[in-house]
Parts: structure tokens; sequence; C-alpha cells
């Protein structure tokens, strides 16, 4: 008897040697519940949501960070409309409603970092 390992399902299968020379094995490649079990053991060791688990708790770390709101208010005030800028068919009023969405939006970042400092000041 020939004894194979198969390294999936971590099950050894036993096949019969002929006389003829040829194997016959007792579980055939088309067993699919075999091979649904070998799938779940091995994704039992893959950890498919690490990735996501570690961007957040970058993304966390960095949001507790005064330079990050620092940086933030920088892009919110970069995007303020400006007269240089190509404004296609906007009106003048949509292009102060903007400005003036821009211009909180940095005040509240700078806020942000600025409390963040303090806190930290008081450790």
């Amino acid at each position: 008897m020939i004894t194979k390992h198969n390294p999936l399902s971590g099950e050894s299968q036993g096949a019969d040697q002929s006389i003829g020379g040829g194997v016959s094995s007792t579980r055939t490649l088309s067993d699919a519940t075999g091979h649904r079990a070998a799938l779940r053991r091995l994704l039992q060791h893959i950890d498919l949501d690490e990735p996501v688990r570690r961007r957040a708790i970058q993304q966390t770390i960095l949001e507790a960070s005064a330079w990050w709101w620092r940086w933030r208010a920088e892009d919110f005030d970069r995007a303020r409309p400006r007269r240089s800028d190509f404004n296609g068919n906007a009106s003048p009023e949509a292009l102060a409603a903007a400005d003036e969405r821009c211009r909180e939006l940095t005040q509240a970042c700078l806020n942000r970092a600025t409390l963040l400092e303090w806190e930290a000041g008081n450790d």
C-alpha cells in the first residue's frame, strides 16, 4: 500500500498499487466535501481583515496628532476659490458660499489642532 500525505487537508490517503502498476485511490479529486474542509482549515490561518484593522488604527493615530489637523487645515485653505481660478459658470454667490465653507473647515481643523496641543500639554 502506498500512502500519500495531502498537505491541505492534513490527512493521509491510502492507495493500493495493483499488479499492472496503476494506482487506485479510495478518494477522488472531485470530492467536494474534502476540498471545502481543506479550504476552511487553510482560511483559518489567513486573517483577511488584518489590513483593514491596521489601516483603521493608522488613521486613528494620525487623527490624534495636531500636525494632521494643521495639514488638513492647509488643504482646505488651498481649496478655497481664488480669483485666478477658472470658475466656469459658477455664480459669485456660489463661489462665496464655497469660500465660506472652506474657511470654516480650515478654522475647525486649526481649532482641533490647538485643542490636541493643549490636551497634550496638560498631561
